[in-house]
């Protein structure tokens, strides 16, 4: 439960931050949380985020709703995280979920899968279009 408030806190920081704004303080700091939780900051300089999956080997995989990117930090939970951009271009990739070592991305139109992600974070190539045309 602790991780889960982290990583929804991560979301509120980077989904208010743009790259040319970042507040020098994140603005959850005067959160009220429950005796035991803490609020921490895990990566910053994601832009627009809007949806989040942790695989089972800590990397967070992020979709950027307006930006059209979704991105992979791997050690995420490190004192150096590593920052991949996975996709640029989406359309508005609004869902992200990680199953069987696959990062499936919903989109506007489409679902569209990544295989085996995790082994090609630096060139991930084209996904596959798991379903199409959505817009109907």
């Amino acid at each position: 439960m602790q991780v889960l408030l982290s990583l929804l806190l991560v979301a509120l920081f980077v989904s208010s931050a743009s790259a040319a704004d970042s507040p020098a303080e994140p603005p959850f700091l005067d959160l009220r949380l429950p005796e035991g939780f803490k609020a921490e900051v895990l990566v910053s300089g994601l832009t627009d985020a809007r949806a989040m999956a942790l695989s089972d080997n800590n990397t967070l995989f992020v979709g950027s709703f307006r930006k059209g990117r979704v991105y992979a930090v791997t050690d995420v939970f490190s004192e150096a995280p590593q920052i991949y951009t996975i996709a640029d271009g989406r359309r508005m990739p609004s869902g992200v979920a990680f199953h069987d070592g696959d990062l499936y991305v919903g989109e506007i139109t489409q679902v569209v899968k990544y295989e085996d992600i995790e082994d090609k974070l630096a060139n991930p190539g084209e996904p596959v279009v798991v379903v199409g045309d959505l817009s109907k």
